[in-house]
C-alpha cells in the first residue's frame, strides 16, 4: 500500500489548473509524450512556466522526461497514479465493509 506522503505529493502536483491541462494533454499523447516545444504550444504556456509546472509534476511522480537526441520528451508516468488508485480503492472497499460506528 502506498504511503500518505506519496499520495499527498501526487495530489499536490495536480493542484493547479495548468498542471491538470498538462496532464490531460500528455494523456492524449500517451505513451509517446511530447517535446517541450509541442507541449508548450498545446497547453499555451510559456516555456519557463511549463518548466516550473513539469518540475512540480516530476516531484509528484506524474511525469518522466527522457532525452531523445536534442529534444527532451515528457510523458506520463502512470505507474504511481495506478498504485495510488489501487490504494484508495482498497481503503474505500475496506471502509464499506467496516461496521458502522455509533
Amino acid at each position: 500500500m502506498i504511503d500518505s506522503n506519496t499520495i499527498a505529493a501526487t495530489f499536490s502536483a495536480l493542484a493547479h489548473p495548468s498542471r491538470v491541462d498538462i496532464f490531460k494533454c500528455l494523456l492524449a499523447h500517451y505513451p509517446k509524450g511530447l517535446n517541450a516545444g509541442h507541449l508548450s504550444a498545446e497547453v499555451q504556456l510559456a516555456p519557463s512556466t511549463l518548466s516550473h509546472h513539469l518540475r512540480e509534476m516530476e516531484k509528484g511522480r506524474l511525469v518522466q522526461r527522457c532525452v531523445a537526441g536534442q529534444s527532451t520528451i515528457t510523458s506520463l508516468d502512470l505507474s504511481n497514479l495506478t498504485e495510488i488508485t489501487s490504494t484508495l480503492m482498497q481503503l474505500c472497499c475496506s471502509a464499506e465493509q467496516a461496521p458502522e460506528r455509533e
